[in-house]
């Protein structure tokens, strides 16, 4: 899977890519990546074993369209608890 945004630590983003670019991501593995380097979208390849859709809001395809190379999915930004 590959996060889309790099904006927050390019350079981090990308080592924690390399080291996992052909292996699944679970869902809490993608909510980190979004709390670390702020990604709100994420591809993931279908094509890699044992990668199962994370529990997130699917963006492409959509339910009529059919491709089994890739999908991307929208991490929604995570509110934030704030006790005063």
């Amino acid at each position: 899977g590959l996060p889309l945004d790099e904006e927050h630590d390019p350079q981090g983003l990308r080592r924690c890519l390399q080291e996992k670019i052909l292996q699944p991501w679970t869902t809490e593995e993608l909510w980190e990546l979004q709390a670390k380097y702020g990604i709100r979208y994420v591809l993931l390849d279908r094509r890699v074993a044992g990668q199962i859709p994370p529990l997130l809001p699917i963006l492409y395809p959509s339910p009529n369209e059919l491709n089994e190379t890739f999908a991307v999915f929208e991490l929604p930004p995570q509110k934030v608890n704030v006790s005063r």
